[in-house]
């Protein structure tokens, strides 16, 4: 009994440590890449690593799906990376662009590893013109060149100044020697923000040209990346890659404690200026009151509004601390103002209009009414006008009136409210003489108000649309009073508008759910249809749908049209699923199928029968060598591919074809049985070879039916 126990304790000792060195074995066989990296925040982070949340660690993985590769990660500088990998300290580059200086030294794989822009950065918002841009002294030439050819477009004139490093240019920014820098998108500083494109960039995974075992295997890491998830790399950017219009620039380390400090900032308006600013309610309304709720909005600052009679009293409230801002006022302060106030960057160009009941009004001998917001305008009209008399009023509405009933009379108004009252038909025989001037409305900031507030509002205010007014006053076109007129003077009209409106909304609901149920509904029943005709390991078409797409071709070739049925089985699949496991089989039936894809046309119909059996169907092919040929590098793909992936068995296929010409109906078993007999002519006489049957099925056009003939092509 003892020896028993002593037997069985034996035995489980020594399966663990059967299982012991086999797990040893497996992690020694693993293979070591050591990758270069930077100090990018865009594609490597270190932190990221550790945790599995950076561009690069998430490409890596997604490539080392169906390999065993262990990476180990060296930061480089950009100066020494090109010595790094051609002297053997790192064994990949992970994103290079090719170029000039470096399509020599290295191997860059097919496919990308991202995709970035060349772009023009700033730490503020730029306009356009006269712009001073910084590069390196080793700058690409073609990004130079692709740099003028953006400013020719763009209209706009700029001059280059050099720097040694991207660090350099950076503090050249900060400092104010330039206006912007000329860079790739990954990468930049957070303090940076992208103020135009230049032109898109192509990054690939260099290899060193000593090193071409490994150049085969990233290139079919990729490939095979790419057949499973065509969008992986967008989707990598735009995980990692911030956008490069986000609507919002970054603010200045002074401007970010500002905000953090989370001041109430008092904005001082004018009570009584429909449709710009007015009080409905209790609660403020007004284009100018959605401009800026817009522009504060984008600061991330807190505001409240303090209402005025005017704009006299709306200044007071500003000198006497009870308000800190006031909108609006204009770019040409006086001298005590200017001495009181700092403004910001215009929000938009108001023009004004002259309005009065007399087109043949002569302004001397007229009575100027002007209206108490706006007396930054009254000083332009005594000098330009010259009335005889200046008569003031509380509002817009009320200086209107006074125009239509006073005689020789005339007001300036700015257009936005004109228009305003033209489209409610307060006032319908408004006479628009002629143009008044046009000057620009700014936020008039306190100078006890610290300074950062104004460029913050600086940055947003250049963030606005250039017709935002157009679209705030198209929002408020119609006034709540005009309005309320229209509909007591012709109820039974709205009335029969709201229910047309009400049937509309019930059938637009009606459609789109009808719609959006019916597509979903056609994209289920495509999805299942393309699932049903398609293998599930490797995406070609399985046996009943490759049936019926062949069959099909097959009926309607014309009479000389020739086409050819291939065959393709892997040699000793059973031994590599034995020795190798089903996880490497199923890489190698993966694997062949990627093959057949990249190796035959497109148009060709590509099949796995089933197990490790596949065919192709060659369409309009134009003679036996042609076949020959295809079927040769067919052989040689899979010689390469396997020879690269280093799975410790040889891999090969054997391969039969026949050759069919003219229309064919029902003719599918019979090529099937001639290809089986080429293959298996080929599997008995030694595998890892190709044969073209020497029978072929050729239309008889007198009897109307395929025979058998011997190859002839």
């Amino acid at each position: 009994m003892k020896l028993r126990r002593h037997k069985k304790l034996f035995f489980i000792l020594f399966s663990y440590a059967l299982l012991y060195s086999f797990v040893f074995s497996q992690n020694e066989q693993k293979k070591t890449i050591k990758v270069g990296t930077f100090a990018n925040d865009a594609l490597y982070e270190k932190r990221g690593i550790e945790h599995n949340s950076s561009y690069l660690v998430d490409f890596l993985n997604t490539i080392n799906r169906y390999n065993d590769w262990h990476f180990e990660y060296v930061e480089l500088n950009t100066e020494s990376a090109a010595q790094a990998l051609s002297g053997g300290k790192v064994d990949i580059l992970p994103f290079v662009g090719k170029g000039m200086d470096t399509e020599g030294d290295f191997l860059f794989s097919d496919i990308p590893s991202a995709v970035g822009s060349e772009v023009l950065a700033s730490i503020a918002p730029k306009k356009m013109q006269n712009l001073s841009i910084a590069v390196t002294y080793n700058a690409p030439e073609e990004m130079l060149k692709n740099l003028e050819s953006y400013a020719s477009h763009q209209g706009f004139s700029y001059i280059l100044k050099r720097y040694e490093s991207q660090n350099k240019m950076y503090e050249a920014v900060f400092k104010g020697e330039v206006d912007a820098i000329a860079s790739i998108d990954f990468g930049l500083p957070k303090d940076f923000n992208v103020i135009g494109s230049i032109n898109p960039l192509f990054f690939y995974v260099a290899v060193s040209q000593k090193n071409k075992e490994l150049y085969t295997e990233i290139n079919q890491a990729l490939s095979l990346s790419f057949n499973l998830n065509p969008e992986f790399l967008n989707a990598l950017r735009k995980r990692y890659i911030p956008s490069a219009d986000e609507g919002i620039f970054n603010f200045t380390f002074r401007e970010k404690n500002y905000i953090d400090e989370k001041p109430l900032v008092k904005i001082a308006i004018v009570e009584n200026q429909r449709p710009l600013s007015y009080i409905e309610k209790g609660k403020p309304k007004g284009i100018v009151i959605d401009l800026v709720k817009n522009i504060f909005s984008k600061s991330n600052i807190a505001y409240t509004f303090v209402t005025a009679k005017n704009y006299k009293d709306a200044v007071a409230l500003v000198e006497d601390g009870k308000a800190d801002v006031i909108y609006a006022i204009t770019d040409t302060l006086n001298d005590e103002d200017a001495g009181f106030f700092k403004i910001t960057s215009g929000m938009y160009k108001q023009n004004n209009v002259v309005i009065t009941n007399n087109s043949g009004v002569s302004y001397g001998n007229c009575t100027f009414i002007a209206v108490k917001a706006y007396q930054y305008l009254s000083s332009f009209i005594t000098v330009h006008y010259n009335p005889s008399k200046i008569q003031w009023c509380d509002s817009s509405e009320e200086c209107i009136k006074l125009v239509k009933s006073t005689k020789n009379s005339f007001t300036v108004l700015p257009n936005l409210e004109i228009r305003s009252y033209e489209n409610s038909n307060l006032f319908p025989n408004i006479k628009i003489l002629e143009d008044g001037y046009t000057n620009n409305l700014c936020i008039g900031i306190s100078r006890k108000i610290p300074s950062e507030l104004c460029s913050i509002l600086d940055k947003s205010i250049y963030k606005l649309s250039e017709n935002i007014m157009e679209t705030y006053l198209e929002n408020r076109i119609v006034t709540s009073k005009g309005l309320q007129a229209a509909i007591k003077q012709h109820p039974y009209f709205f009335v029969a508008l709201l229910i047309l409106f009400i049937l509309l909304l019930a059938l637009t609901i009606f459609l789109v759910i009808y719609n959006t149920t019916k597509r979903k509904k056609d994209k289920q029943i495509a999805k299942a249809m393309n699932l049903a005709n398609r293998d599930a390991m490797t995406g070609l078409y399985n046996h009943i749908a490759y049936k019926k797409l062949v069959s099909k071709s097959l009926e309607h070739q014309v009479l000389d049209e020739r086409s050819a049925f291939v065959m393709i089985d892997i040699d000793n699949f059973k031994h590599i699923n034995d020795t190798l496991g089903h996880g490497t089989g199923d890489l190698v039936i993966v694997t062949v199928s990627n093959i057949l894809v990249s190796t035959f046309r497109q148009g060709d119909l590509k099949c796995r029968m089933g197990g490790d059996e596949f065919s192709v169907f060659m369409k309009n092919v134009s003679s036996k060598e042609g076949v020959e040929k295809k079927l040769s590098l067919l052989m040689d793909e899979v010689a390469r591919t396997f020879r690269a992936m280093n799975l410790g068995v040889s891999v090969t296929c054997s391969v039969g074809a026949v050759i069919c010409t003219g229309p064919q109906s029902d003719s599918f078993e019979k090529l099937y049985e001639f290809a089986d007999k080429a293959l298996y002519t080929v599997k008995n006489g030694g595998k890892n070879s190709f044969a073209i049957s020497e029978e072929e099925l050729v239309y008889n056009a007198e009897e109307n039916f395929s025979i058998a003939k011997e190859g002839r092509l």
